[in-house]
């Protein structure tokens, strides 16, 4: 079933990774549906096993879909990544707790090594105990109405961080709070923040290392001001503390209010994700990847149908996967 309104749109790049993934699914560069398996977030590893994020576990299948190994979780939400550095599994997971008189849920950032096993797991409520020492304020939490419609195994609706983003880089972890508005920049130890980056008013997601010294990360569009009336993609000098609009595409139909991602391809090439996973809100109405080469001035549009929505999707290699996996 061929799922893009323009299918000829990323094959005609040159030099880039040729399978889409995004929830659990894989896509050929023309929007062809090669694979899914159940789940919202999954690692397609080359031997054919698939580590994925299912019902209240983190589970390995080998080739043939077989159990591995399980882990115990709560909710995961927005993505599980495998460290180019450690060759961990790094997820952000729930649990749910009493704040202010309210039951809540916290998020809980998880470490988890490729056998299987528990490495580190901190709660994030833990980590906001550091921020008066950084100087930060904590803002009260609110309703989380994202639960209502994306989670089964967790009812309560009242939130006090949303961590959307966590990645591994040489030194330590760096963590996106969307509702707390922060960057926070963790040790090895996963426990103590060692420095912190108040984004307010933005709201954004995605933040990653884009080079020594500067992130990336999307914007999201709001209605705050001129400056975040569209989506965009953004770098972060760290020395400096001054925002950079890397591109934007000016238009509402490239845009979203919530969920979205970027990848850097080497260069000035990127893929970026604008999400419908907020369809009540959101400006797009399904999920459109835009690759630009900010060096070449190229710009080509993938649009799927809205059958297939999903909040961030990246550009692999899984054809060893796809040879080794048996498929179901």
């Amino acid at each position: 079933m061929q799922t893009a309104t323009d299918p000829a749109a990323l094959s005609s790049q040159p030099g880039l990774p040729p399978n889409i993934h995004a929830h659990c699914k894989l896509f050929d560069l023309n929007g062809q549906l090669l694979r899914s398996v159940p789940g919202l977030y999954c690692i397609f590893e080359n031997d054919g096993s698939t580590v994925l994020g299912v019902g209240q576990n983190l589970t390995k299948l080998d080739k043939d879909f077989k159990t591995v190994w399980q882990v115990p979780v709560v909710f995961i939400h927005h993505h599980i990544r495998k460290s180019p550095f450690s060759g961990d599994y790094l997820l952000i997971d729930s649990a749910i707790q009493m704040i202010g008189g309210k039951s809540a849920r916290s998020d809980v950032l998880r470490v988890v090594s490729a056998d299987g096993k528990a490495r580190k797991t901190v709660n994030f409520n833990t980590l906001m105990k550091q921020f008066k020492a950084k100087g930060a304020v904590i803002r009260p939490f609110a309703r989380a109405y994202w639960l209502d419609k994306y989670s089964r195994d967790v009812k309560e609706n009242y939130e006090y961080s949303h961590v959307n983003s966590f990645y591994e880089y040489a030194d330590g972890y760096i963590v996106n709070c969307y509702y707390q508005k922060k960057i926070l920049f963790l040790d090895k130890s996963l426990s103590r923040i060692t420095d912190l980056i108040d984004v307010s008013p933005r709201a954004i997601h995605d933040v990653q290392i884009k080079e020594p010294g500067k992130l990336l990360f999307y914007q999201n569009f709001s209605d705050f001001d001129a400056e975040t009336r569209f989506s965009s993609i953004v770098e972060l000098d760290l020395q400096t503390r001054v925002y950079k609009e890397l591109y934007s595409a000016k238009s509402a139909e490239y845009s979203a209010r919530a969920c979205g991602s970027v990848q850097q391809l080497g260069g000035e090439r990127y893929l970026i994700t604008h999400s419908s996973c907020t369809p009540a809100s959101d400006a797009v109405n399904s999920t459109v990847l835009e690759f630009v080469d900010l060096n070449t001035k190229t710009r080509s549009v993938l649009t799927f149908d809205k059958e297939f929505k999903f909040g961030a999707a990246e550009l692999i290699d899984a054809s060893e996967y796809l040879k080794n996996n048996k498929g179901q």
